[in-house]
């Protein structure tokens, strides 16, 4: 990757930190170089959220219902994948049925 492009990317770990998110971990760069990030707090208004990234970063988001979380991953330009984490079953299973992406893990990472 050249170094312009690790700059751009770099921005999509910059914005969602200076608009509330919480950089868990890595982010950082050493030239062309990306070290993986996970931001936290990451809102739906968010590039990070809901734009195809195509670089190692992650964004953890909670919610309150099944069915918020069905809505907010189905608001994205793109659905190339998706992932829950849930005690709960029922909810796990519709959540794999009604999100809209091209691969969906259940209490696993996306790849």
């Amino acid at each position: 990757m050249r170094d312009g492009e690790a700059v751009r990317r770099e921005q999509w770990i910059r914005d969602p930190v200076a608009r509330g998110g919480h950089l868990l971990t890595g982010g950082g760069r050493e030239r062309a170089a990306r070290e993986p990030a996970i931001v936290v707090a990451v809102q739906s208004n968010m590039r990070v959220s809901f734009d195809a990234r195509f670089r190692p970063a992650v964004d953890l988001k909670r919610f309150d219902s099944v069915h918020e979380a069905i809505a907010s991953t189905n608001d994205t330009n793109y659905g190339l994948s998706a992932a829950v984490i849930t005690e709960d079953l029922d909810n796990a299973a519709r959540f794999a049925k009604e999100v809209d992406a091209g691969n969906t893990q259940t209490n696993s990472q996306t790849h």
